[in-house]
């Protein structure tokens, strides 16, 4: 009976583990449809057009348009705020929410995010390397940010010869490391693409570039039943040896 019970709660563990990425991404998703969907403002937007739609009257469709209508009038402002006139009234706009009370936090830290998740795509992993790290000897896999700049490497003073910014992650959460300065003569550049790369720091060195299981990353579900026999595993001790009990004394009287 107990063995029953720790099989349940194992399974509905591993149940939720699993399903909670899975119902978190789609939660938002609907959570960011309704919205565009459902606001007033796309409703007045959505209101000249869907009046000349088919079937205009099924949800769906409603829906579908409302979306089409959104994503456009974000295409728009992307183009106006793109040219001359658009970014410097983008640039009083903002200046205008960072100065409001209360508002301010908000906006502030919403750009934060934006900002961050962009400056990632443009300036990390540019170039796959390989550095000694934490000595000479031990190899790491690292990648290329940008140079440094030439008033950096004045203050810091490594005009010798040029650096270059290197992100080194941490396994097997790529999102954390540290960022060093490094010579260019001692960066080893490899033939391999960021993504490789990052499969490889994921898994701990498990899947990677030829590796027999190249491109085959462990899924949650994989991980979770290997710590599961890990554990079970360790649960298991072997039986001790028995001890020969070897009475000399007892031999020789007889």
């Amino acid at each position: 009976m107990k063995e029953l019970f720790r099989s349940i709660r194992t399974h509905i563990l591993i149940g939720g583990i699993l399903i909670t990425p899975i119902g978190v991404t789609l939660w938002v998703l609907l959570m960011l449809v309704n919205l565009l969907t459902s606001s007033r403002m796309s409703q007045w937007l959505v209101s000249p057009v869907i009046r000349y739609m088919p079937g205009r009257e099924i949800t769906a469709v409603q829906a579908l348009v409302s979306l089409a209508v959104v994503l456009s009038v974000l295409f728009v402002i992307g183009v106006i705020f793109r040219n001359l006139l658009g970014r410097r009234a983008y640039r009083v706009l903002d200046k205008l929410m960072e100065r409001t009370p209360l508002i301010n936090k908000i906006y502030m830290f919403v750009r934060t995010v934006s900002e961050s998740i962009v400056s990632q795509k443009e300036t990390m992993f540019s170039e796959v390397v390989m550095i000694d790290y934490p000595r000479p000897g031990l190899k790491a896999i690292a990648f290329i940010s940008t140079r440094v700049p030439p008033a950096m490497s004045l203050k810091a003073g490594l005009i010798e010869e040029p650096h270059v910014y290197v992100f080194l992650p941490t396994t097997p959460n790529p999102t954390s490391g540290f960022l060093l300065l490094v010579p260019e003569s001692q960066i080893t550049r490899l033939d391999m693409t960021t993504t490789d790369a990052m499969r490889l720091i994921v898994s701990a060195g498990a899947a990677g570039p030829g590796h027999p299981d190249e491109g085959q990353v462990p899924s949650l579900l994989e991980k979770l039943e290997h710590m599961l026999e890990s554990r079970r595993l360790a649960s298991i001790r072997p039986a001790p040896e028995p001890n020969a009990n070897l009475n000399l004394t007892d031999a020789d009287d007889g």
